[in-house]
C-alpha cells in the first residue's frame, strides 16, 4: 500500500489548490518535528499570508531570512510584506541587502528602484536603476526612464527611452517609456503621435479580447449607467484635486462610480475618495488579468482610465476591453493609441477642431473647460505684496517640464524687466544633489543663474502655496504646460503667461486661462510671450488687482463649478453609452 507524498509535498498542494488552513497544519506538525526546517517555513509563511495573518507571516518570513541570508528573492518578499505592513525602513534595509548580495536579481533591484522613488530617495534611485540599465530588464529599463525624468532630465530620459525601444522594438513597456518621455521634448507633434500608436499596438497585441462577454449586456440607452474609473492616484495627487470635486457632484443614482485604486498608498484624500464612491475596489500589485475580470464582474458599462500611460496598469487592462465603453480623461495629455479605447474627455481650447488628426479616440469636448479644480481647503490667504523686493517672475512646475525653449522665454523675460528675478520650485528638489543637477542643466540653458533662485521642495502643502506670495507672475512651461501649477497660482493670486501650441500637452494653460476670463494672459508666439511677461511685471496696479481678486475670480468661474462639469460630464458618457447601443443593435 502506497504511503502517498511526503507531508510537504502534500502541503503544497493543498496551498496551491487555495486549502491555506490545511496546508498551514501539516507545515507546522512537521515544523515541530524537524525544528527550523527552512521548507516548512517558507510554507508557513506563505499560508499564513494567504489566510490574511500578516504578522505570522512576518514572523516565519524573517526566520527564513535568517537561515538563508544570501537568498534575494526570500528578502524581497520579506520587505514586500513589510512595505504592506507600514514598515517601510525594514523594507527598504531589505532590499538593499538583497540587491548587495545578488546584484543580477532583477525583482530586487526594481522593487527597490520603486520603493525609492516612493520615498522621494532619486539619487539613489539614478544609482540603483544605472547599476544594471545594461540587461535589458523590460521593468528595470522602463523604470530607469521613470527615475530620469522624476529627476528632471528630460533629455537623457528621452535618450535612454529611444534606446531601449530602439534595442526591442516589439516591447510594449519599451514604446510605453518612449511615449512618455516624448511629451517632454520639444518634438514635431507627428512624431510623438506616431510613438503613442506605436505603444498602444503593441499593448494591443496579445491581449485578450472580452468584447463577446457583453452579449447578453442590456443596451438600453437611457438606463442607469455603471461607470468604473481606473486610477493609480486617488490620493493627495493631482489628479485628485480634479477628479474629487467631479465625483462629489455625479449623479450616482443615474451614474453609479466603482473606483478601483491599482495603488497601495492611501492618505486622507483617499478615505474622502472612499466615502463618496459608491463602490471601491482595491486592486494594488493586481495583475491585468485580476482587474479584467473584477470589472466584467461588476457589469462596469463605461470604464474610465485617469492615468495613461503616466501608471499604465489602467491601460493595460484596457488593452483586454473589459467594458463595452472605453475612455481616458485627466490624468494624461496625449492619446494612448489603443484602439479599443473608444474616446478622450478634453474641450475646444486643449483640442481644437482637427487635433482629431492627433488621437486614435473620437474627442468628446466638455466646453467651456476639461476640468474642474478643487482649491486646497488648506490654503491660506493671499498675502499683499512684501514692498521693496524685485519683481519676481516664477515657475513650480516640475524641472521636468523646463525646456530649453521654455528656458529661452523666460531668460528674454528677465531682460526685459530690470532688476527682475525668477524663483524655481519642484518636487524632486528634496535633494541637495538633485538641486545642485538642475541648476546646472538651468545654467546650461542659458538662465542667468545669479538672479534664479532654486528653492527647496517644501513638504507641506501649505508651506508650498505660501511661496506664491514671493511670485508677481507665473511663467508657464513650454512644450508641456502646467495644470495644478497653474491652478494653484492663480488660487493664490499670481497670474500666468503660458504659450499656446499645437497640441493637448501645450495647450491646456489656453483653457485654464480662458476659463477664468484671462485669455490675454496666453500667447501666439515666444516673442507676445515675452511682451506679456514683461508688460505684466511693470503693471503694478494691474498686479495688485490680480492679487486681490483672482482666487474670487477663480471659485467663481467655469473652473471651479463642479454642479455645471458634473452633467457635462454626464452627458458626454450619456452620449457615448447611446452610441455604443445603437452600433450594437445595428
Amino acid at each position: 500500500m502506497s504511503a502517498g507524498p511526503p507531508p510537504m509535498a502534500r502541503a503544497e498542494a493543498l496551498l496551491s489548490s487555495g486549502r491555506a488552513a490545511e496546508a498551514k497544519d501539516i507545515a507546522q506538525r512537521f515544523l515541530r518535528q524537524r525544528p527550523g526546517d527552512l521548507a516548512a517555513q517558507r510554507l508557513l509563511a506563505r499560508a499564513h499570508y494567504a489566510l490574511g495573518e500578516r504578522e505570522q507571516a512576518l514572523f516565519f518570513l524573517k526566520a527564513c531570512v535568517a537561515a538563508a541570508p544570501d537568498d534575494a528573492a526570500l528578502r524581497v518578499n520579506l520587505a514586500r510584506l513589510q512595505h504592506a505592513a507600514g514598515d517601510g525602513d525594514g523594507a527598504l534595509q531589505q532590499l538593499r541587502e538583497a540587491v548587495g548580495r545578488a546584484p543580477a536579481f532583477a525583482r530586487a533591484r526594481t522593487d527597490l528602484v520603486q520603493l525609492l522613488i516612493e520615498r522621494s530617495m532619486l539619487s539613489e534611485a539614478l544609482r540603483v536603476s544605472a547599476d544594471a540599465s545594461g540587461s535589458m530588464d523590460a521593468e528595470l529599463a522602463a523604470q530607469r526612464v521613470q527615475v530620469l525624468m522624476l529627476a528632471g532630465d528630460a533629455e537623457g530620459a528621452l535618450a535612454e527611452a529611444r534606446r531601449i525601444a530602439a534595442a526591442d522594438p516589439r516591447s510594449p513597456g519599451f514604446a510605453i517609456a518612449l511615449a512618455m518621455a516624448s511629451n517632454y521634448a520639444d518634438l514635431p507633434a507627428a512624431e510623438v503621435f506616431g510613438v503613442h500608436t506605436r505603444a498602444g499596438a503593441l499593448l494591443e497585441v496579445g491581449a485578450p479580447d472580452m468584447r463577446s462577454a457583453f452579449d447578453g449586456r442590456d443596451r438600453s440607452p437611457d438606463r442607469t449607467i455603471n461607470v468604473g474609473v481606473l486610477s493609480s492616484d486617488m490620493r493627495t495627487h493631482s489628479v485628485a484635486y480634479f477628479f474629487e470635486p467631479l465625483l462629489g457632484a455625479i449623479d450616482q443614482e443615474r451614474f453609479p462610480v466603482t473606483v478601483y485604486h491599482t495603488n497601495r498608498v492611501e492618505d486622507a484624500t483617499t478615505a474622502r475618495l472612499k466615502a463618496v464612491a459608491r463602490r471601491w475596489r482595491e486592486m494594488p500589485r493586481a495583475y491585468p488579468a485580476d482587474c479584467v475580470r473584477r470589472i466584467l464582474d461588476d457589469r462596469i458599462d463605461v470604464l474610465i482610465d485617469l492615468a495613461g500611460y503616466t501608471n499604465a496598469a489602467g491601460v493595460s487592462v484596457m488593452a483586454a476591453k473589459p467594458a463595452p465603453v472605453q475612455a481616458t480623461y485627466l490624468g494624461y495629455p496625449n492619446t494612448i493609441g489603443l484602439p479599443r479605447i473608444d474616446a478622450r474627455l478634453v474641450d475646444s481650447r486643449t483640442d481644437p477642431a482637427g487635433s482629431e488628426a492627433l488621437a486614435t479616440e473620437k474627442l468628446l469636448r466638455l466646453d467651456p473647460c476639461f476640468v474642474c479644480y478643487g482649491p486646497p481647503t488648506d490654503a491660506p490667504p493671499v498675502p499683499p505684496r512684501a514692498g521693496g523686493r524685485p519683481v519676481a517672475f516664477g515657475s513650480f512646475n516640475a524641472t521636468l517640464k523646463i525646456t530649453p525653449r521654455a528656458a529661452g522665454m523666460w531668460r528674454r523675460a528677465l531682460d526685459a524687466t530690470p532688476g527682475s528675478r525668477m524663483i524655481i520650485k519642484a518636487s524632486n528638489f528634496v535633494e541637495a544633489d538633485l538641486r545642485e543637477a538642475a541648476r546646472a542643466r538651468l545654467a546650461g540653458m542659458g538662465l542667468p543663474m545669479d538672479r534664479v533662485e532654486v528653492l527647496e521642495a517644501k513638504m507641506s502643502s501649505r508651506e508650498h502655496l505660501e511661496t506664491y506670495g514671493r511670485v508677481d507672475v507665473a511663467l508657464d512651461t513650454y512644450p508641456y504646460h502646467g495644470t495644478t501649477t497653474t491652478c494653484e497660482a492663480m488660487w493664490m493670486g499670481v497670474p500666468v503667461v503660458t504659450l499656446a501650441g499645437d497640441r493637448h500637452v501645450s495647450r491646456v494653460g489656453v483653457s485654464l486661462l480662458n476659463a477664468v476670463g484671462l485669455p490675454d494672459l496666453v500667447a501666439q508666439s515666444e516673442d507676445e510671450y515675452v511682451r506679456i511677461a514683461s508688460a505684466l511685471a511693470a503693471d503694478k496696479a494691474r498686479l495688485a488687482g490680480l492679487r486681490a481678486s483672482l482666487r474670487e475670480r477663480v471659485r467663481t468661474s467655469p473652473l471651479c463649478d463642479a454642479p455645471a462639469f458634473a452633467r457635462r460630464f454626464e452627458d458626454a458618457l450619456r452620449a457615448l453609452w447611446r452610441a455604443w447601443c445603437g452600433r450594437a443593435s445595428a
